[in-house]
């Protein structure tokens, strides 16, 4: 991503300036959870950070056979974004997810070790579990997380509409905008 990440950077500084827009728009990069992975695969995250090309990290933390099974290293994140306005995001993937009280300590561990916020890869498949949604569509107010570890997890709770009238409804009908 070296020199390709450098003239998209140039692509959005040239969009900003003919747009006369105030504000630098920022370039997500969704990396891998260590400074060892990424490296591995050439993604030189520290550079990117350094150099200004980067204005947000998205750590893909999901289960991946190719990379070495570790656990986000937001200390290293942090380390290389000190001083900048990077930000960073740990990323759960839906799919993925253990129990919602795991989920909760995690999103809780990450914001108290300074995540900036959190990412969330396919949320939709967590739309049957009603208790799944409320929780992680507020993962990024911190202390509603500490409150949903003192108080338990919501109940599970799901109503699907099968149809409206002579209209059947699904996850691919017509309403759905697909």
């Amino acid at each position: 991503m070296g020199i390709q990440s450098r003239e998209v950077r140039e692509l959005l500084d040239q969009f900003r300036r003919e747009r006369r827009l105030g504000k630098r728009l920022a370039l997500s990069a969704m990396v891998l959870s260590t400074e060892f992975d990424n490296r591995r695969y050439g993604l030189d995250v520290a550079r990117w950070v350094r150099q200004g090309l980067i204005g947000q990290l998205g750590i893909c933390n999901g289960p991946a056979a190719h990379t070495s099974g570790e656990p986000a290293d937001l200390a290293w994140f942090r380390r290389i974004t000190h001083g900048t306005h990077v930000k960073v995001h740990p990323g759960l993937v839906a799919w993925a997810l253990p129990t919602l009280g795991d989920v909760l300590r995690q999103a809780r561990d990450w914001l108290d070790g300074g995540a900036d916020g959190l990412l969330f890869w396919d949320p939709n498949a967590k739309v049957k579990d009603g208790a799944y949604w409320p929780a992680m569509s507020r993962m990024g107010h911190v202390e509603e997380v500490r409150a949903r570890l003192v108080v338990g997890t919501p109940p599970p709770f799901a109503a699907f509409i099968h149809g409206a009238g002579d209209e059947p409804a699904s996850r691919w009908s017509a309403w759905s905008g697909f």
